[in-house]
């Protein structure tokens, strides 16, 4: 039913992300939402029992709806209808054009301090595309792996290599030890091996989704695993070793990608917001996501004590 949702489907609003949650925190609960309009809206929430706040409910990328009348409804419909909620966290990734934030926080919403899903998306028609095998030509090769530990750890290693932070950067007549110079290089912190593996082998049964690992040069230099929903589809973990991405060769990943999904029938898919001009495409900035208070006073002690509870 997901794929039905006016949003077109997401994969974290899919079963198999919500078993795959169970397994690391949460406790998936799914409902449907009756519109006036007589559509309905399928939602997952995942639930977790925090300290002092008591039940917190989040809807990864979610519910799937994409106008404000029915995000209203939602809202309602969520108000009355969730028991035991503290309080919960609603990511709809609905347009922000046109939709004051005034017209939210008048439905008792509050802007979330962090957005989990990513704000802005852009999405390509595969079918306006052609794209012909131009990676062989240079040595490269963007070829779709069975999920298994080896293939796993080895995807697993550039994205540990890649979140590293860069060895701290001297400067003359200065001690290392007080003055460091941080770079540029993007990061972040990574979740264990396990979670990915058990990430990539859930989600992608059924044909819903794919790991490719790249190899440049006889070198195995990136990888990424690729979600589907729908007729769409989401790169979910990508990566590239640095020596792959100073010869930009990112985008002839993702033209092989799209190749390899739209020879499967995918309509649609998710590219990475810098490579937008490489189309001449503007990417949709969607209104991230809101909080609905239920037991305010446990709302404002997580507000207070920030989302390190959530760790």
């Amino acid at each position: 039913m997901v794929a039905a949702n006016p949003d077109g489907g997401r994969p974290a609003q899919t079963r198999a992300w919500g078993e795959l949650k169970s397994r690391w925190g949460w406790q998936p609960r799914r409902y449907i939402y009756e519109l006036m309009s007589g559509k309905p809206v399928a939602a997952q929430w995942l639930v977790r029992r925090l300290p002092l706040t008591g039940e917190f409910w989040y809807c990864p990328a979610g519910p799937g709806v994409v106008s404000f009348g029915d995000l209203r409804q939602v809202v309602e419909q969520t108000r009355i209808g969730v028991p035991g909620a503290a309080w919960l966290r609603l990511e709809p990734m609905m347009p922000v054009e046109g939709v004051p934030a005034t017209d939210l926080t008048g439905m008792g919403i509050v802007k979330s301090e962090r957005d989990v899903e990513a704000k802005s998306e852009l999405f390509l028609r595969l079918s306006d595309y052609d794209f012909p095998d131009k990676a062989a030509k240079i040595g490269l090769m963007v070829a779709p792996v069975a999920v298994n530990d080896e293939t796993a750890a080895t995807v697993y290693e550039l994205m540990r290599a890649a979140a590293a932070p860069p060895p701290p950067v001297k400067v003359p007549g200065v001690a290392t030890s007080s003055v460091t110079v941080a770079s540029a290089r993007p990061g972040g912190a990574l979740r264990p091996p396990e979670y990915y593996r058990d990430l990539w082998k859930t989600t992608g049964r059924g044909g819903r989704g794919q790991l490719f690992l790249v190899r440049f040069g006889g070198d195995t230099v990136g990888g990424a695993f690729v979600s589907t929903a729908g007729r769409r589809a989401w790169s979910r973990e990508f990566v590239l070793a640095d020596v792959a991405s100073k010869k930009r060769i990112d985008l002839l990943v993702h033209c092989e990608i799209m190749r390899w999904l739209q020879k499967r029938g995918v309509a649609e898919y998710a590219l990475p917001l810098e490579l937008g001009a490489d189309f001449g495409l503007k990417p949709t900035v969607t209104i991230g996501a809101w909080d609905l208070p239920v037991v305010k006073w446990k709302y404002m002690i997580w507000r207070w004590t920030g989302e390190w509870l959530l760790r």
